[in-house]
């Protein structure tokens, strides 16, 4: 039987890399599969569900060992956040931005935030969240207009941060600013906020179908102090280390599309198989077989720009054009590869059930999430020159 491209890229990890993700899919079926579509309706924040993934160590795979994480590869985060996503997006996102948030306090903090927060974080008691995007600053970062003002050794936060992961409960937040108006990114400092620290003021969540259990949110900073050790870098380092991130994310979320089509995919095969019409499967009628077939094609091409954008950062390579490219192809491609399957199934496609309405909803999150699918164009457009004939 042919290998799918997934199996051929688990094959290439070591057999302790492969058990993670064997666990990350046991407990997705087991937990958040269950519980998916109850998150959802009641746009539940599955904070149980997240401390039970921090104690598997679901939560902590790229955190260092002398941190007490697993020290794994991005590829091994990827895949598990490609699991998740099979079952819940929403879920999958809330744990790999908490899981990001503990990874940037292990790299990047004093020793006094890492024996503050990350312990804490790891067992999932508090939950962590990168805030980068604002109310009037999405996609050109740059622009920001959350301001850091030094006083004395201090920094002092005023601002506002909205779309950011987890903001419905999280505690600690990356949080970037600009210290020097006009500068944009060589301005941008990151900081630690703690929302239990005077001057922060959380919003209430954003009710975004689809993915309502990623507690999608906002706050507000009114003067708020943040201490010398919780400044994680200055001007001009935060921007670049935000941009190498976002090369990242651009990735996971590609991956987790994939893991949106493959599920939506086996649901629509599984009821084509028992479904019977004129006489015989309804997956076997051409109609249908093709449709499905355009949907697996599709999966398995967006896997592929996937796991080579996965396999250049674990090389340490400049994959800004990989993540831009699988990043915009589930963009382009993802809502109509899960409208296929909904059709597939008639009617039954459009009940909860199957959890394809959720799917469908989690589809269009994609386009936004980590840059739209237009500035990918861009991004793939400033590389246009590789392509051009030999002189």
């Amino acid at each position: 039987m042919a290998r799918t491209t997934t199996e051929e890229f688990d094959a290439t990890l070591a057999p302790d890399q492969r058990a993670v993700i064997e666990r990350a899919k046991a407990f997705a079926a087991q937990v958040v599969a269950p519980a998916a579509e109850d998150w959802e309706t009641r746009a539940h924040y599955p904070i149980d569900a997240m401390r039970a993934a921090c104690a598997e160590g679901l939560a902590a795979i790229e955190v260092p060992r002398s941190h007490g994480g697993l020290g794994m590869p991005f590829s091994v985060r990827l895949r598990v956040a490609e699991e998740f996503a099979r079952h819940d997006f929403a879920f999958g996102f809330a744990l790999i931005n908490h899981h990001n948030a503990m990874a940037r306090i292990a790299d990047s903090g004093s020793p006094e935030a890492v024996e503050r927060y990350l312990s804490r974080m790891m067992r999932g008691e508090i939950i962590g969240a990168s805030a980068l995007s604002e109310p009037g600053a999405g996609s050109d970062f740059a622009e920001i207009g959350c301001r850091a003002t030094r006083d004395g050794q201090d920094w002092v936060l005023d601002g506002a941060k909205r779309w950011i992961c987890s903001a419905a409960v999280a505690q600690v937040f990356i949080t970037y600013a600009q210290t020097d108006p006009g500068t944009r990114g060589p301005g941008i400092g990151c900081f630690l906020v703690d929302a239990t620290a005077p001057g922060f003021e959380r919003e209430a969540p954003q009710r975004m179908s689809g993915i309502r259990a990623a507690g999608i949110g906002g706050f507000r900073l009114h003067a708020h102090r943040v201490a010398p050790d919780h400044a994680l870098e200055g001007p001009g380092l935060a921007f670049k280390a935000a941009l190498r991130s976002v090369n990242k994310a651009r990735v996971y979320v590609a991956a987790m599309a994939a893991g949106v089509i493959e599920a939506s995919l086996a649901r629509a095969v599984g009821y084509g198989q028992e479904r019977r019409t004129f006489g015989r499967p309804l997956v076997e009628h051409q109609g249908l077989k093709w449709s499905l077939a355009d949907v697996a094609t599709t999966l398995e091409a967006l896997r592929g720009l996937v796991y080579r954008g996965a396999a250049m950062i674990d090389r340490g390579e400049d994959a800004q054009l990989a993540a831009a490219m699988a990043k915009k192809y589930c963009g382009d491609h993802t809502i109509g590869a899960v409208a296929k399957c909904v059709q597939a199934m008639g009617a039954l496609g459009m009940t909860s059930d199957g959890g394809l309405p959720r799917q469908m909803a989690a589809a269009k999150a994609v386009c936004y999430a980590d840059g739209t699918t237009e500035i990918m164009n861009e991004r793939i457009g400033a590389f246009l020159g590789a392509y051009a004939a030999p002189r």
